[in-house]
């Protein structure tokens, strides 16, 4: 592990930490940051993303300890007082720990498709972070092996997507689809259900898939933004439009809750075929 203290905000080792910027980083360095001892836990342990380097406190330090000893040789670890690390950040940053990582290439659909997945999860024009992080930490926690965004989505490796989502964006793969009428078709001809939130009449029970709506071994579910939902043309192209059943008055959920339930379904179906 190398470690290297750090004693002065200026010093010139660590300036890239100083009041980071997501936007800032992706564009012009490729980059992105992780927040949280849990994330960057599962960062170096489990994601596959290089990491560049770990700034974290003594506490910190002595709390992740065994997990640093598994970075680079190469890769050196800032270690700061946090009265220091909250002055370079610009905020009192959870539990004193910070990393960046290299965003390599995206996967594509047909990367994802050679994996042989059974559970994707689409989402169309999701452009709250928060929503996109708790829709990774539910695929996550249903077993799906990927998820697919259109164009509009939040980055998945934005940093409060990937701290919502416990660290669900650098351990599921994603890809981004240029649109979803064609990726439906693509989805379809590769042996999957798709099948999409709606609340639109017409729309059959969430309870039915299995029964009335019949799927085999595969399932793709696409959901959209909770105000203006998927669009037309998404639903038109799809298997199946499905609803959950909700009390009287209450048109929509939160979409990261819809997909928790959708997918506790959904995962229920696969584990029995």
């Amino acid at each position: 592990m190398r470690l290297e203290p750090i004693e002065q905000l200026d010093d010139p080792r660590i300036s890239i930490y100083r009041n980071v910027k997501d936007s800032a980083l992706r564009d012009a360095r490729g980059l992105f940051v992780v927040e949280s001892r849990l994330c960057v836990q599962r960062l170096i342990s489990a994601s596959g993303y290089s990491v560049c380097s770990v700034l974290v406190t003594e506490t910190a330090l002595e709390a992740l300890g065994e997990v640093l000893s598994q970075l680079e040789e190469t890769t050196p670890v800032y270690v700061v007082s946090s009265g220091l690390l909250e002055k370079l950040i610009g905020y009192n940053l959870h539990r004193g720990c910070i990393a960046l990582a290299q965003r390599g290439a995206e996967r594509s659909l047909d990367e994802i498709l050679e994996s042989q997945p059974r559970l994707l999860v689409g989402l169309e024009q999701v452009a709250n972070p928060e929503n996109v992080g708790n829709v990774f930490r539910n695929a996550m926690g249903f077993g799906a092996d990927a998820v697919l965004l259109s164009g509009g989505c939040a980055d998945p490796l934005y940093r409060k997507a990937v701290r919502v989502s416990m660290g669900g964006t650098l351990l599921t793969p994603f890809a981004h689809l240029n649109g979803w009428p064609d990726a439906i078709d693509r989805l379809r001809a590769a042996g999957f259900a798709t099948v999409a939130l709606s609340t639109a009449v017409g729309a059959i029970d969430l309870a039915a898939l299995g029964g009335e709506a019949v799927v085999e071994q595969r399932i793709a579910l696409i959901l959209g933004a909770e105000s203006e939902g998927l669009d037309e043309a998404t639903l038109t192209a799809v298997d199946w439009r499905v609803r959950i059943p909700m009390a009287s008055g209450v048109d929509s959920l939160n979409v990261a809750t819809a997909a928790g339930i959708a997918l506790h379904q959904c995962f229920r179906l696969l584990q029995s075929n």
